[in-house]
């Protein structure tokens, strides 16, 4: 029950896990709740899988789930917008909204609708009018697999939504510096053909607000979460936005399948014996010091272009350094290498042009 009360983990829909059987491997993501009669109590997909089995002859048996306490959802933000859109719940306190829904969107956000033709004075009414109960029309909800397998290729789902007629919702994550990160679905309103009615009723009846579930990929293809940003389903949130007028009003790039690189299966790794020393590199303070100002000053010089440009997020210099400032964040993960075009590192400071790839 992750330190929670029974109430709270009867309402909990997923949960952020780690899972560690030695004769399986190691696993990390989500857990979604799932209407179950028969078969195994927790399903683990490949995808979860990031160490291979333990090839040890008297490895341990059984195994032990970490379930990240923090990372249970819905969270008490989104539990208080269910409330809201839920017509059979008494509307929360203005006060008590304000206190756990308390930060408006982000610039980032607002630059991704502005480049997708949202009007800049309604992006701005928008901002300053959603932190009050009566325009609350988005929230950031924890991406998870479609838990009856019976969605419609490319589709989404959101339980809590309770509207009869079809409307549109805008889906990003953060970061949403590119104008194919945001994308428009038709929402689910009525029982898809492939779905049972009792899946269907459990459906819109059993799983809180706070979880936006994807439908899984065509065979050969990649899942939705990878073409929105780059997400996945190990606890990203994603902004999902219902609002009729920001919808309505923008355009955004539609959906295209793309081939799957791989299986989705974990491939072995060939053993690297200077890894210890590539890691302490990566983890000297200096070069923290050096990568974290890198990542500010990358960040602060997109927004200005992207500012400054009529058109936005599609400018290519602004698009050259948010890709820049997202590789910078992965360095300190994975050591993925950071590039930009000549004309753009000539816009650093000196010290930091070193950490930066000519890309022509």
């Amino acid at each position: 029950k992750a330190g929670m009360g029974p109430t709270a983990a009867r309402r909990a829909a997923a949960i952020q896990v780690r899972i560690f059987i030695p004769s399986m491997g190691i696993f990390k993501g989500m857990l979604v709740k799932k209407r179950t009669r028969n078969g195994a109590p927790i399903e683990l997909p490949w995808s979860m899988q990031k160490v291979k089995p333990s090839t040890h002859p008297n490895r341990l048996p059984g195994g032990f789930i970490l379930i990240n306490k923090y990372k249970v959802h819905p969270s008490s933000a989104n539990e208080m917008i269910g409330k809201k859109l839920d017509p059979a719940s008494k509307d929360p306190s203005e006060k008590g909204f304000k206190v756990r829904i308390a930060k408006p969107l982000t610039a980032l956000v607002i630059r991704l609708w502005e480049t997708l033709g949202v009007p800049a004075d309604l992006c701005e009414q928008y901002k300053t009018e959603s932190v009050n109960p009566d325009r609350r029309n988005h929230a950031w909800l924890v991406g998870v697999p479609d838990p009856t397998g019976a969605l419609p290729p490319d589709t989404i789902f959101v339980p809590g939504i309770k509207k009869q007629r079809p409307y549109d919702i805008f889906v990003t994550r953060m970061p949403c510096y590119a104008r194919e990160h945001g994308r428009k679905f038709g929402a689910i309103t009525q029982k898809p053909h492939r779905m049972s009615d009792a899946d269907w009723e459990w459906l819109n009846n059993s799983i809180s607000f706070g979880v936006i579930m994807f439908s899984n990929p065509r065979p050969g293809k990649i899942s939705i979460p990878e073409r929105i940003a780059n997400g996945d389903l190990d606890g990203d949130l994603y902004l999902v936005c219902w609002d009729k007028e920001v919808v309505d009003s923008m355009t955004a790039t539609p959906l295209v399948d793309e081939p799957a690189e791989d299986d989705g299966k974990l491939s072995t790794v060939d053993s690297n014996p200077n890894w210890f020393h590539e890691a302490q590199d990566v983890n000297f303070d200096k070069v923290k010091s050096e990568h974290s100002y890198l990542i500010g000053t990358l960040y602060r010089l997109a927004e200005k272009k992207a500012d400054q440009s009529e058109k936005k997020l599609d400018d290519p210099d602004s698009r050259a350094l948010y890709e820049a400032y997202n590789d910078a964040l992965e360095y300190q993960k994975h050591g993925r290498r950071i590039r930009l075009p000549r004309h753009l590192i000539d816009e650093l400071k000196p010290q930091l042009r070193p950490l930066v790839q000519p890309l022509d």
